[in-house]
């Protein structure tokens, strides 16, 4: 009876070792900017070594600062723009362009305004 006993305490020891943690909910800090601008939008698209924000506004490509919401720059003649990648080790960023079904490709390393 003993050792019955001494096995099921420790078989619901290693039950309670493996058994997940407790964990709670990450909270987020969420803030709302402004940008104005023309067009619609289409994607977002965050480029995390600098933390500038691409959003495509149909004709164009407004790059915002993440952190404080401050318009750095535009990048024009993207027709029918949807989206942006990030080649991030080659140093540059791609916009697709449905409008004259091109791409447009930018330097991420330029420093705007």
């Amino acid at each position: 009876m003993t050792k019955s006993l001494f096995i099921a305490c420790g078989v619901f020891y290693a039950a309670g070792l493996l058994a997940p943690h407790v964990v709670r909910a990450q909270s987020f800090k969420v803030e709302k900017f402004d940008i104005k601008g023309e067009g619609g939008t289409d994607y977002v698209a965050v480029e995390a070594t600098t933390g500038r924000v691409f959003v495509s506004r149909a004709t164009h490509m407004m790059v915002i600062d993440g952190p404080t919401g401050k318009v750095l720059g535009d990048i024009p003649n993207t027709p029918g723009v949807h989206g942006a990648g990030f080649s991030t080790k080659a140093g540059h960023g791609f916009t697709t362009n449905g409008g004259d079904e091109t791409v447009t490709m930018f330097d991420l390393k330029r420093r705007l305004r």
